[in-house]
């Protein structure tokens, strides 16, 4: 007796006690062992209360053994604990399904907090915050939501992103691939939102300075 997230950025089977961001979800009910025919209704229920309009079953239905029902449009941040009932044709009604349970999420969650782990200094006051570093190296955001995916992607220069990634490979240190970078990051909370995307952008500088010459004088 599953209810399925039919929009957002993660679709499907919504496991029971999940989240979905889908505010019109579809409940299936299985028809299989219920003696449902063509003309009998269904009825759900969201906590033993009546909830959307009585649907009638048709010929597809009991030929696939199942009725998939699209709820009317439900409310966020409420859980919401659903049974089915079906009516014959006599006005005999069955006992309730088994629930399915399922809280409705379509809040994005807050930007990522992530940020740069070395910027470095030169030993004057106040380098330490000019994004010019000598390693590329990020900390993790620490204000991910229970179950989130941070996802990152990263391009130097003028360079175009690539894909997202759920790992951020920090440049090499060795001065082959010194220039300007923008990593951007992102989560995406368990019912599919995803957060406003934070912008870290860093110059990386790992190559050495050039040893000084002493000329002695006169």
């Amino acid at each position: 007796f599953p209810s399925h997230d039919n929009g957002g950025s993660i679709t499907g089977t919504v496991v029971n006690s999940g989240k979905t961001d889908d505010i019109t979800p579809t409940i299936r009910v299985n028809l299989i062992n219920g003696g449902a025919v063509v003309g009998g209704t269904i009825q759900l229920y969201n906590s033993g209360t009546a909830i959307g309009s009585v649907y009638t079953i048709t010929s597809t239905d009991v030929g696939n053994g199942y009725a998939n029902i699209t709820m009317a449009t439900l409310t966020n941040r409420t859980t919401y604990t659903i049974t089915a009932k079906v009516t014959d044709t006599a006005g005999v009604v069955s006992s309730a399904s088994e629930s399915t349970i399922f809280t409705v999420d379509t809040t994005a969650p807050a930007a990522p907090n992530a940020v740069l782990t070395t910027d470095s200094t030169n030993g004057t006051a106040g380098y330490n915050i000019d994004a010019i570093t000598n390693s590329g190296a990020i900390t993790a955001p620490l204000n991910t939501e229970s179950g989130a995916i941070v996802e990152y992607r990263v391009k130097k220069d003028a360079g175009n992103f690539p894909s997202w990634s759920t790992t951020y490979s920090a440049p090499a240190t060795d001065g082959t691939v010194d220039g300007a970078y923008t990593v951007e990051v992102r989560q995406t909370d368990r019912a599919g939102n995803v957060s406003a995307t934070q912008t870290i952008a860093y110059t990386l500088d790992s190559t050495a300075p050039v040893a000084p010459n002493i000329v002695t004088g006169k």
